[in-house]
């Protein structure tokens, strides 16, 4: 609450507007947007079409393209934890209070849990794919757990991409915080 204070002043906001658009930041967002998109277009073509791939009639699995986009997934996952990682070190170096109070914070969740979600669906996805490969799969249907975890992930990642997006406009951050408070309001219905 006291940060939020100290932001609303007119010399600090200032500092903050000018940090924020600064040819560095702004370069910053650009490729984290471009992250975020390669993140988003990877999963989806990548673990989450090959769950479409695992009936035995179907013959148009591309190997190559699953590899393709899984390896580009797991880069961009990689990208995003260590930014992560490093952005808590940060926090932590400069106030341990300031790294515990944010540790748990919904929008911290927010930014890892889907980055594990998908981590997950990846690995998931891959062993399935190579159970049946090696023709250990009596079942040619889909999991229902690796269906259910895929579904579940996408809107995660939709709302990791409205949290990056939140920064950086202001008249959608009111939509967005607004659909978040009511969010936690209807989890009490």
């Amino acid at each position: 609450d006291l940060m939020k204070r100290a932001a609303a002043t007119s010399v600090i906001r200032r500092l903050l507007d000018k940090a924020m658009f600064s040819p560095f930041a702004t370069i910053q967002a650009l490729m984290d947007g471009i992250n975020h998109f390669i993140l988003m277009l990877s999963f989806r073509l990548g673990p989450a079409a090959a769950l479409m791939h695992l009936s035995a009639r179907d013959r148009e699995f591309n190997p190559h393209l699953y590899l393709f986009f899984t390896s580009t997934l797991m880069l961009s996952i990689s990208y995003f934890g260590t930014k992560a990682i490093h952005a808590g070190i940060a926090k932590y170096n400069l106030s341990k209070n300031l790294f515990w109070s944010n540790a748990l914070s919904f929008w911290n969740i927010l930014d890892w849990c889907p980055l594990l979600m998908v981590l997950f669906s990846a690995v998931a996805v891959d062993t399935v794919l190579r159970n049946k490969a090696n023709g250990n799969m009596e079942d040619n249907t889909i999991p229902f757990f690796l269906r259910s975890v895929v579904a579940i992930t996408t809107p995660f990642l939709w709302l990791r991409i409205l949290a990056f997006i939140k920064v950086r406009n202001k008249q959608l951050a009111t939509f967005i915080l607004c659909s978040v408070e009511i969010l936690k309001d209807i989890k009490w219905l």
